[in-house]
């Protein structure tokens, strides 16, 4: 799937890209329950927000970064999604996102 057409998804809040995060990353999307009770939404809403705010908010030495560690990943949309999901986590507190 192409990028563009995976954070319109994911900003829609489709509940298949919480399960691919599950199924790829059980421990996070346990962070991400859990940054979403703390915001008081859903995991999916969350996502959505998470990925919101990266587009609205990161400049282009973020976008480097995250692009750059998609490079030969063998699901760069997952990758992506998993990065954006972090940095919300840690930009709410969730300390143990910053073990990935």
């Amino acid at each position: 799937m192409l990028l563009g057409r995976l954070i319109k998804e994911a900003l829609q809040g489709q509940a298949r890209f919480v399960a691919e995060l599950a199924a790829e990353d059980a421990p996070l999307a346990r962070l991400l329950a859990e940054g979403a009770a703390c915001r008081g939404t859903s995991p999916e809403a969350y996502l959505a927000q998470a990925v919101q705010d990266f587009l609205a908010e990161d400049d282009d030495e973020a976008w480097t970064t995250v692009t750059s560690a998609l490079q030969g990943d063998r699901a760069p949309g997952a990758a992506f999604l998993a990065a954006v999901v972090r940095r919300r986590l840690r930009l709410d507190g969730v300390s143990e996102a910053a073990d990935d």
